[in-house]
């Protein structure tokens, strides 16, 4: 490779790659670098996978806003429940599954 900055050629080539960074939980990602060359009349090439390592946090701690919630049997009444999330991720989207189970009233 040719480094103009040298006037000379060498066999190392430093690349760099510029990540950037957010709060966004994403999980680990790559990059695939390739390189070629035509040493001789013949082709060649390379591959490397470089990966990206998420540093956002994925800790969860999700809560209730209250330990019990009282309701009004009358028609049409509604439940609000509220749930949080004040754990590290508190920031990042948040799934959270729920079923509703009868105790000692129907649901």
């Amino acid at each position: 490779v040719f480094d103009p900055a040298r006037n000379s050629w060498s066999t190392t080539v430093i690349l760099r790659v510029q990540v950037t960074d957010d709060t966004i939980v994403q999980g680990p990602r790559s990059i695939n670098v390739n390189v070629s060359c035509t040493a001789g009349g013949v082709d060649q090439s390379a591959v490397a996978v470089v990966s990206v390592l998420d540093d956002d946090v994925t800790a969860a701690d999700v809560e209730f806003g209250a330990a019990q919630v009282a309701v009004s049997t009358s028609e049409g009444a509604t439940l609000n429940l509220i749930v949080s999330n004040s754990g590290a991720a508190s920031q990042a989207a948040l799934t959270v599954d729920y079923r509703v189970v009868s105790g000692s009233a129907n649901v």
